[in-house]
């Protein structure tokens, strides 16, 4: 059992190896245009058209007498099977634009297997298992790596391809031997219709060759993914640090030069205040200008702040880790909030790099806001998912009384707030961070009663 065991595991890993990234639809329907459609359909219309010209001008038996003579009528039977799947199949790819992405895949990879079926055939018509077409093949091998994104489809395809070459060999060999049957020794030889006693190792070693070439090709086409990943990943981190980095020094400079300012205008202020102690009018003057440069104050205290936290470094988050993180955080200890708390996350979602205290701010500030709103045995709904290939969409429901319209747009603002304690800081903050970003937030009222809050955030930065 222990081995068993083992053998799973190691299997598991192997598979996990050798699997390959998931590149995203938009790359997948780029890569088959410019393979499949722009480099390797005009190769085949030109060898299709010169097949098409040497089979029709050919004479063959009128009627066929000996199995050489009905395979080869049956060759030329599938040549124009292929040539109305071929054309049939080449339609969808001249509109690649318009097409699904993974019909497209579906098109591509019942392509790859009509060219390895008919290949095969011609490579039987041309010498059999000892063909000179087997070197196309391993070309139709190396084409799957390269145009298959996925490990199934090209494992599959090029195991097709493999015993393709075997069907071909067992049946030249079949072929050769029937049709030897029909003459003495001395026209046998004359004829070739004779088996070499090395056919068992040329088949092996060809076998051996389309099986390494596959293996190969996998490992290739997973490193290279790997690695364009790895670069794509480190652009994004570097993009990302560099918009938090101009982030933080534009408020710093502002921050500190309105801080210095603002602590002039304060000094005077106290001064009036005590030279005018006497004329309670001007006095009430004063006192306002001190304390609105005090909440003035506060503001870029908190800008200054906000400015250091960006100087972070950003990380690539999963957002499924993030969002139970930051249910933990708002709901502890569970038993002391009487809500029931639904998440609902699209399965493998991206990562998505950013600094993970601002992603923390975001989700926190959003359940608390729910949370509050809420009434008793009420319901907050988390949903999270891709709303396209380049946009991550979080959305928070609570059951709370809603938003009345006319304060929906001073709800993102700096110390506007409806709770008793409230800091009115909180939603300010889930703008501000999201802004950074180059996403965006909404609310809105829910037409069931309750407020859904939706952050849109771009996945990546660099494309």
């Amino acid at each position: 059992m222990t081995r068993h065991r083992h053998l799973v595991e190691w299997v598991k890993n192997l598979l996990g190896a050798l699997e390959l990234p998931k590149p995203s639809p938009e790359r997948i329907r780029t890569h088959i245009t410019i393979v499949e459609r722009e480099t390797i359909l005009p190769v085949k219309i030109v060898l299709i058209a010169f097949l098409a010209k040497e089979l029709t001008q050919t004479k063959w038996l009128a009627e066929p007498t000996t199995m050489l003579d009905v395979t080869i009528e049956f060759i030329l039977s599938l040549f124009w099977a292929y040539l109305v799947f071929t054309a049939i199949l080449t339609i969808p790819l001249l509109f690649s634009h318009k097409i699904p992405v993974k019909v497209l895949q579906y098109i591509v990879f019942s392509i790859c297997l009509a060219d390895a079926v008919f290949v095969s055939a011609l490579a039987l018509m041309t010498g059999g298992y000892d063909s000179a077409l087997f070197w196309v093949l391993v070309g139709l091998v190396i084409r799957n790596a390269i145009t298959l994104p996925y490990l199934i489809p090209q494992v599959t395809a090029n195991g097709v391809v493999i015993a393709l070459y075997l069907i071909m060999g067992w049946l030249d060999i079949e072929i050769t031997t029937s049709t030897a049957e029909m003459y003495d020794e001395i026209t046998q030889r004359a004829l070739g219709l004779f088996l070499p006693d090395t056919i068992a190792d040329t088949l092996l070693l060809r076998v051996v060759i389309l099986s390494l070439t596959a293996v190969c090709g996998l490992l290739l086409k997973a490193l290279v993914e790997k690695q364009r990943i790895t670069a794509e990943e480190a652009r994004e981190f570097a993009a990302r640090q560099a918009e938090l980095k101009t982030a933080s020094t534009i408020g710093g400079k502002i921050a500190h030069r309105i801080k210095n300012p603002l602590a002039t205008i304060n000094n005077c202020a106290f001064i009036l205040e005590r030279k005018l102690s006497n004329q309670n009018e001007l006095l009430h003057y004063v006192h306002l200008i001190r304390e609105e440069v005090a909440r003035a104050d506060r503001v870029i205290t908190d800008l200054i702040g906000y400015a250091k936290l960006a100087e972070g470094s950003v990380k690539k988050l999963r957002i499924d880790e993030e969002i139970h993180a930051a249910i933990e955080t708002v709901f502890n200890p569970p038993d002391a909030y009487k809500l029931t708390i639904q998440v609902e996350i699209q399965p493998d979602l991206p990562s998505i790099v950013l600094l993970k205290e601002h992603m923390s701010d975001i989700l926190t500030n959003l359940l608390s806001n729910a949370r509050d709103a809420s009434p008793e045995n009420g319901i907050i709904k988390i949903t999270a998912r891709m709303l396209n290939s380049d946009t991550l969409e979080i959305s928070v429901k609570d059951q709370g009384p809603g938003i009345p319209p006319d304060k929906m747009e001073q709800i993102f603002e700096p110390y506007y707030t409806t709770k008793p304690h409230g800091s009115g800081l909180g939603l300010a903050i889930v703008k501000s961070t999201v802004e950074l970003y180059g996403g965006q937030v909404t609310v809105e009222n829910h037409p069931e009663g309750g407020t859904v809050f939706t952050v849109r955030l771009p996945i990546k930065v660099v494309h």
